[in-house]
């Protein structure tokens, strides 16, 4: 279906200086308090401008194709799709990671995630680590990043998310294993060859019920088999706790990102299925974020 087509402004300008003034216009649309960052996004990804070049060459000429390429860009943008889409990756903790509609874009919170987890990682020691439902892979690859003497997977039951994943691993240099395993079927231990030191994850937590709250941009773009718990929210972090026993070492730990409105619930089903050491974490907002658990032993 062809997309409707928005006027985005940038298509007669000749210079520099209002291009630029015209493309920040155009994105206080979609959003006004980051419309001048993203600007420089799009424009440093349509015509390789950088802000210094920017801010020294004002006067500087558009061609025809950077003004065709932006506005493309633009006419998405404006259109309500994630930026990062448009551009084609996301950063996160220093990697440039690419992301497509296949996978969910890496959030601030999930960096979040990854500090707690390294805070539990010995700097230098060969410990075995399982990011399930890994996405782009940016949880497994900044463990690996961050943590080199670490063995890390990551599972996704997505085989196109694994094809993202993969194509990180090898753009940002970094060798981590991706297979397919359903952390709700009972072959996920033989399918990540655990055991494992730590089990890390950011499932899908969202319920339904969430669903007409999302923005538009997340509702409509980004995959729901990664963002909504169907009918049950718990049914992810009740198969992690239920597999802990072998997919764990003994005394391996279990770290999990949650639904804020589900953190007591999380803890209980952690409590219920054996595991020790259960502590609810709170995100840098003070919103219930983090669950993690150890397998006794």
């Amino acid at each position: 279906m062809a997309r409707h087509e928005i006027d985005t402004g940038v298509r007669d300008a000749e210079t520099l200086d209002v291009l630029w003034e015209q493309l920040v216009q155009a994105l206080r649309r979609v959003n006004p308090d980051e419309a001048r960052l993203m600007a420089q996004w799009l424009l440093e990804e349509a015509t390789g401008i950088s802000r210094i070049q920017r801010i020294t060459h004002p006067k500087r000429p558009i061609r025809a194709p950077e003004r065709a390429q932006l506005g493309a860009m633009l006419q998405r943008t404006l259109s309500g799709e994630p930026l990062q889409y448009v551009v084609g990756y996301a950063n996160f903790r220093g990697l440039r990671l690419s992301v497509t509609p296949d996978v969910l874009i890496p959030r601030p919170e999930t960096e979040q995630l990854v500090e707690q987890a390294l805070e539990r990682l010995p700097a230098k020691q060969p410990v075995r680590v399982l990011d399930v439902g890994t996405g782009s892979g940016c949880i497994a690859l900044a463990l690996k990043h961050e943590r080199p003497a670490a063995i890390v997977a990551g599972c996704d039951v997505s085989e196109a998310a694994l094809r993202v994943a993969r194509s990180n691993a090898e753009q940002c240099g970094l060798p981590v294993t991706f297979v397919w395993a359903d952390m709700r079927k009972p072959d996920v231990h033989e399918r990540t060859d655990g055991p494992f030191d730590m089990v890390i994850s950011n499932p899908p937590y969202v319920t339904m019920d969430e669903a007409p709250t999302l923005p538009d941009r997340v509702r409509a773009h980004e995959p729901a088999v990664a963002l909504f718990a169907e009918d049950e929210p718990l049914q992810y972090y009740r198969a992690l706790a239920r597999h802990s026993n072998r997919l764990l070492r003994p005394a391996g730990q279990l770290l999990v990102e949650i639904n804020e409105a589900y953190g007591a619930a999380v803890v209980a089903c952690f409590q219920d299925h054996g595991l020790s050491d259960v502590m609810l974490h709170q995100d840098y907002t003070g919103r219930d974020r983090f669950v993690g658990a150890r397998r006794p032993g």
